[in-house]
């Protein structure tokens, strides 16, 4: 086989999220975001609502970097409708006369 069809460095990925109204990259944390791996994780409220965004993934051979591909998405992020929890109390009606 090929030497350089082989990939026994693995593979490297990078996400980028841009904000389409300014032009300002989002800072994403490794750490949180997963950033380096092939699947992000976006917490709840990293991205304000409101607001479209472009989010770009690439990923490429480590052993040869000219091996590459890249993906984009526009995502707009919409706000999520409130929905309220109530924990304890006991059921029953309370009536004032």
């Amino acid at each position: 086989m090929d030497p350089t069809c082989t990939n026994d460095q693995g593979y490297g990925f990078l996400w980028r999220i841009v904000d389409t109204s300014d032009g300002s990259q989002i800072a994403l944390e490794e750490s949180t975001t997963k950033s380096n791996t092939r699947q992000l994780f976006l917490p709840p409220r990293t991205l304000p609502e409101g607001r479209t965004y472009a989010i770009r993934f690439d990923t490429f051979s480590k052993g040869n970097p000219a091996i590459a591909a890249s993906a984009n998405v526009i995502l707009f992020v919409k706000a999520s409708p409130l929905e309220p929890v109530v924990e304890g109390g006991s059921l029953g009606a309370f009536y004032t006369l």
